[in-house]
């Protein structure tokens, strides 16, 4: 049956006088007076018409009421009622003022039952034209849950500029509504985006997207870092985009955790850094991959909101279903939920993983001990969103290629939630199941943690790294390089050398290593022109001493140190040449390094001073010119490699005062 929205103009004296009141502000046209910016309501009066607000397809119960308690200790609040056949009821703002920036929305709900299922749901929408088919507003849903039995905020904001009219949509018929304090305001003209996200990663690239809240932003700055501290005001690797998202980030290194932020740039100024994302690059792969999705009886994590208890539990999965993943970094695990979305509040867990030839758990049996296993995250708290729980690993876990070695995955329950959520989830697993692998169990205050129940291995999946970073050299055949994780540099593949620098002077000797290294060590590499080589990656390394290269860790420029001079490798130069750049002006990438020489060892003018670069085995790498006629001392006697004096030299390496240089 066609809905259409009314309004009720004779209720009451009162109600009559309003109504004139507000055609009058109108200028005499039948409709309700516009409302300026910013706008609240509190439901207070027991007629929402007579404010200009409207209702359709409502049930006859649907009305402001005092209970419960509203918002604030308000005396009322409005109340959607619920009853079979109102599975669509509608409440409607009066016209509401324009804005430039967008509108910011907040409204209190609570969800007051005793009984029933577990989630509920709402939408809010908006028009942007007449009052008309309040079905086609552009409506967000919000999940609600039994744990909602209080009163809670919803903040949303509202991206266009000629919102009209808001709308307030409910559709459930078994359990009641209550709504309070509505506000309406303009947005920020400089608002940080929102909703940004990083998604579709790969073992080297990611894509981006985010909420614009205003419509006038002209460009967008993305800074992204391995540091998860970094401070996206000063530090971080900087992009500027203006064709808006999705946008994809290239060239980044494999089996490595980024975090990112995004602002907004406008034609009279800047947003804020949005909060930062972290994801990790990588591949994925889906074990258990036959799940059909019907079946879910396992808790993972188990949760309790007891201050008195706390709990753990624990999964193995099997050897013969992890073949992709063996010899591989485990960087990011993927549980799924049968609903889609629960969030835990301010309960934080422990994460560990571990390596084990036990299979399953007895019931009763004790757990593997968690001195065993390796903490990958500590204090984090979990969230389910679109039916996915998702763990990013910081740290990622390595899995061995042993046969028989299963995959064991721990959580602790390290604090309890400040309010009261359902005390566990439902896991999917595969169907039709398969060994009782997971087992899950209490903890009470410390004392010993035993099985009370086991349940079949939840679906899961894992996203891998090889345990190798590709690199590509130039057509000169070298590069510098730095990773954000150790590297093993003893184990490099036929053909690769890597050098560390040292610097006396104006001579940078390249000394080759043959050691794992920490991350972010600057080192040059040197191979055959144009390859591509796999470097191992290593768990751990050691310092590099007397290592003059340096690596700009968190990206973006930087402020030079007061009496040095930086110099960074030129690309494809032949012969091999570093040239000088100002840190302030030239962002040197995450993964390379540079020199950093004390400025009263050079001759020379900025731009003009030059380097003589050897190799540890006296090979003359970056060759320049031999030394003017006018400019040689008298003992700058040349020679070539024989050991005899040359007056006239022509193509070929000669040897001046123990140095070698190239005339070409």
């Amino acid at each position: 049956m066609e809905q259409k929205f009314y309004k009720i103009f004779s209720k009451s004296i009162a109600a009559r006088l309003l109504l004139l009141v507000s055609l009058l502000v109108g200028g005499g046209d039948f409709v309700w007076a516009q409302k300026s910016l910013p706008y609240s309501y509190g439901f207070e009066d027991t007629d929402i018409s007579a404010a200009g607000w409207t209702m359709t397809s409502t049930h006859a119960s649907t009305t402001t009421v005092t209970y419960p308690a509203g918002y604030n200790n308000s005396s009322r609040c409005f109340k959607f009622w619920a009853q079979s056949g109102y599975n669509n009821q509608y409440i409607c703002t009066p016209e509401l003022e324009s804005s430039s920036t967008g509108l910011d929305i907040t409204l209190y709900y609570n969800v007051n039952w005793t009984t029933g299922s577990s989630s509920r749901s709402f939408y809010i929408g908006y028009a942007t034209s007449s009052l008309t088919e309040i079905q086609d507003y552009n409506y967000t849903q919000y999940n609600v849950s039994n744990a909602d039995k209080n009163w809670h905020e919803i903040t949303i904001s509202i991206p266009e500029v000629d919102v009209k009219y808001i709308a307030i949509k409910y559709t459930d018929t078994s359990s009641h509504l209550y709504l309070d304090a509505f506000t309406v305001s303009k947005a920020d003209a400089h608002k940080a985006p929102i909703d940004f996200t990083a998604s579709e990663v790969t073992a080297n690239s990611a894509t981006f997207t985010w909420t614009n809240p205003n419509n006038n932003a002209i460009s967008w700055d993305i800074k992204y870092s391995t540091k998860e501290d970094f401070n996206p005001i000063t530090e971080g690797v900087l992009i500027n985009t203006t064709a808006g998202h999705p946008f994809l980030l290239e060239e980044l290194v494999d089996r490595t955790t980024y975090y990112a932020a995004i602002r907004a740039i406008y034609s009279d100024g800047e947003s804020d850094w949005s909060d930062k994302v972290l994801f990790s690059t990588g591949t994925s792969a889906t074990l258990n991959s036959d799940y059909d999705g019907t079946s879910a009886n396992v808790a993972v994590p188990n949760y309790t909101a007891n201050s008195s208890y706390l709990t753990k539990s624990q999964i193995i999965y099997p050897n013969s279903e992890l073949s992709a993943i063996k010899g591989k970094y485990i960087t990011q695990l993927t549980f799924y939920a049968n609903t889609s979305s629960i969030d835990w509040g301010t309960a934080t867990y422990d994460i560990y993983m571990a390596e084990t030839t036990t299979l399953s758990f007895p019931y009763s049996a004790t757990f593997i001990e968690w001195s065993e296993c390796t903490k990958i995250v500590e204090d984090i708290k979990l969230k389910v969103s679109d039916g996915k729980l998702v763990i990013d690993l910081p740290t990622p876990f390595y899995f061995s290629d042993n046969d028989d070695k299963n995959l064991l995955i721990g959580f602790a329950q390290k604090t309890v939630s400040t309010s009261s959520v359902s005390s566990s989830w439902l896991a999917k697993y595969k169907n039709p199941a398969k060994n009782q692998y997971y087992c899950a169990s209490y903890y009470n205050n410390g004392s010993s943690t035993y099985c009370t129940g086991q349940g079949y291995v939840p679906e899961v999946s894992i996203k891998y790294v090889s345990p190798t970073t590709p690199v590509t050299l130039g057509t000169n055949g070298y590069t510098t390089f730095a990773c954000p994780r150790a590297l093993d540099l003893a184990n490099l593949p036929s053909g690769l050398k890597a050098y560390k620098a040292s610097v006396t002077g104006t001579t940078v000797r390249f000394s080759e290593v043959n050691q794992a290294v920490p991350a972010n060590t600057g080192v040059l590499l040197k191979g055959e022109a144009n390859q591509s080589y796999d470097i191992p990656f290593a768990d751990s390394g050691s310092a590099l001493g007397d290592n003059a290269f340096e690596v700009n860790s968190t990206g973006g420029t930087f402020d030079a140190e007061s009496g040095y001079t930086y110099f960074g490798l030129i690309k494809n130069s032949a012969p091999l040449t570093f040239g000088e750049f100002e840190p302030s002006s030239v962002a040197i990438p995450t993964n390379k390094a540079y020199l950093k020489v004390l400025t009263s060892s050079l001759s020379g003018g900025a731009g003009a001073r030059q380097l003589t670069f050897l190799f540890d085995e006296n090979e003359t790498t970056a060759i320049k010119d031999l030394p003017t006629a006018g400019a040689k001392k008298a003992d700058d006697a040349i020679f070539n490699l024989t050991g005899q004096k040359v007056n006239a030299p022509t193509k070929g390496l000669y040897i001046i005062n123990g140095k070698k240089y190239i005339i070409k």
